[in-house]
């Protein structure tokens, strides 16, 4: 296996890693939300801060998601003008769009990072629990900076690939 290979199935072996943590995070919050509804109707005793609890997982879960779906290409994409185009144009395209993706996408996570320092600075925590902002934040963070590694990577590979 060639190093560029072995760097792909690392790569791709993160992402899926990722998605699967994600994936238990999504039935770990299915369960809570059953378990809230059944205590709030059962006993008239919904569990204290519940909506902040989902509302934090379920951000950190969709980050860690979102560079496997990229990978796998499990998003929507609306190309009815690039279909009318011919095939150099549309790689053309393809090659800004995925730039202009990696620059935005490079500045999310500088912004996220910043928004992270500064919730632990200022130790700015969640209203109900009182759980620390920071660290929410930052593990939304890591899941965008997987996001950003993959768009880099379909960039490389699309230059690459215009350059045979």
């Amino acid at each position: 296996m060639s190093d560029r290979q072995e760097n792909r199935k690392f790569i791709t072996d993160v992402f899926k890693w990722f998605d699967y943590l994600s994936a238990l995070l999504l039935f770990g919050v299915s369960i809570f939300i059953c378990i809230n509804v059944l205590l709030r109707v059962t006993m008239n005793r919904p569990i204290y801060g519940a909506y902040e609890v989902i509302i934090f997982i379920t951000a950190v879960l969709v980050s860690f998601s979102l560079a496997n779906c990229a990978y796998q290409e499990g998003h929507v994409r609306v190309t009815v003008l690039l279909d009318r185009l011919s095939p150099g144009k549309m790689k053309n395209i393809t090659s800004v769009t995925d730039l202009l993706s990696l620059i935005v996408f490079i500045l999310i996570d500088w912004y996220l990072f910043l928004y992270a320092l500064r919730r632990f600075q200022t130790g700015e925590t969640s209203v109900i629990l009182g759980f620390p902002q920071y660290i929410v934040v930052s593990t939304i963070l890591i899941g965008f900076i997987l996001f950003t590694i993959f768009l880099l990577w379909k960039f490389v590979n699309g230059i690459r690939l215009r350059k045979k």
